[in-house]
């Protein structure tokens, strides 16, 4: 019966549009001039990390996306955590960026 519940559930998530990703909303934001890529990639990690010790207690999984975007000094970026039952996601991605004094493309 167990497994049943397990093939169910899974079907039903495929159903529904896959598994949630956390970092489907991120924004485009123009990298710093005095900063190259992995240089911001880290200063965005490390203040995403900041926001999410600095958040209320719980059992959260941190979720951080940079990559490069199509502009050669742009980045597409996210920042945020979640929990998985019940699912809440707290996207801090604004807060990230205006803690950097990162722009938005």
């Amino acid at each position: 019966m167990f497994a049943t519940t397990v093939i169910i559930t899974a079907l039903a998530t495929l159903t529904l549009g896959g598994v949630i990703k956390r970092d489907d909303n991120y924004q485009e934001v123009i990298i710093p001039q005095d900063e190259n890529f992995d240089q911001f990639t880290l200063s965005w990690k490390a203040e995403c990390d900041n926001l999410f010790f600095a958040s209320e207690g719980g059992v959260y999984t941190n979720a951080t996306f940079v990559e490069p975007a199509s502009t050669p000094a742009d980045a597409l970026v996210y920042c945020g955590w979640y929990t998985e039952r019940p699912t809440v996601v707290y996207d801090n991605t604004v807060e990230c960026a205006n803690a950097l004094g990162v722009q938005f493309a």
